[in-house]
């Protein structure tokens, strides 16, 4: 066999093989489609997820987030900081905050049944500079706010009464099979104050879920008397009030100077014993 004879064979081929050769395109087509699809569902379902995960945060550009509380007054004293040589026309706030997870009792009938729900609880005293478009004021005294997933899980209309739960955590581990553990909870009797639409604040959440969960807003000092650990947060949020683009997370991570008390330690000395350096007892 020569080159010259490839063409006529091919040309032979094709003839003989057509209808087997249409089908291996049409396959082939068809496969094409289907992964350019797949492909075009998948970029716009991200896209989509990635839209709904920043609408969940508002406004909020950074945060700091604890894995046990610390100081509230810590968002002050990075603000100080934060602030340093921002470029012209930023302006960040800081915000302290508790996001913690509750549960709503609420009761149900005359008959005294209860209903009740897991709910997240957003505690700050000032929700509306998170940065959702339409947040609601402050609440005040013993009013929260809820949004519309709850308050349609448990029937909550304005003005009616709940409480709110927090379990209080156990020194003992878990997973100890030896440790004593005794389960224990801190309620406070609330009133719903306003309920939230299910778009802007009333999606608030820290995980990008595809789902909003059940909502709870409330004052900080509310939270605090709950948690019983004085004045503490377990979240700083920063806010651009004006300007956008400066590296906010890049400030707050080189500015963070939490003291022993944020990890829930204390240095104390103790009379007796030899400084530094000094020589062991012995």
């Amino acid at each position: 066999m020569n080159a010259s004879t490839l063409p006529a064979l091919a040309i032979r081929l094709m003839r003989q093989w057509w209808p087997h050769l249409v089908a291996l395109l049409a396959a082939c087509g068809v496969i094409a489609a289907t992964i350019s699809g797949a492909l075009g569902v998948g970029a716009a379902l991200q896209d989509g997820l990635r839209r709904l995960a920043v609408a969940r945060l508002g406004g909020i550009e950074a945060a700091v987030i604890g894995d046990d509380f610390f100081r509230a007054d810590l968002a002050r004293e990075l603000a100080a900081g934060a602030a340093q040589g921002l470029p012209d026309g930023v302006r960040v706030g800081l915000l302290p905050a508790l996001v913690i997870e509750a549960a709503v009792d609420v009761a149900v009938d005359a008959a005294g049944r209860r209903g009740s729900q897991r709910a997240t609880v957003l505690a700050c005293d000032d929700p509306g500079a998170l940065g959702f478009v339409g947040a609601a004021d402050p609440t005040d005294g013993d009013a929260v706010a809820v949004n519309a997933v709850l308050a349609e899980s448990l029937g909550l209309r304005v003005g009616d009464p709940i409480v709110l739960r927090v379990a209080n955590a156990s020194a003992v581990p878990a997973d100890s099979p030896l440790g004593r553990r005794t389960v224990s909870a801190a309620g406070k009797r609330l009133q719903v104050g306003r309920i939230l639409p299910a778009d802007g604040l009333g999606q608030f959440s820290l995980r990008p879920t595809q789902v909003t969960g059940p909502l709870v807003v409330a004052p900080l000092a509310t939270a605090q008397a709950l948690l019983r650990k004085g004045a503490v947060a377990n979240v700083v949020f920063a806010v651009a009030t004006a300007g956008v683009g400066s590296d906010v997370a890049g400030r707050l991570h080189d500015r963070l100077r939490p003291s022993l008390e944020d990890y829930g330690l204390a240095l104390e000395e103790i009379a007796g014993t030899p400084p530094m350096g000094g020589q062991p007892f012995g």
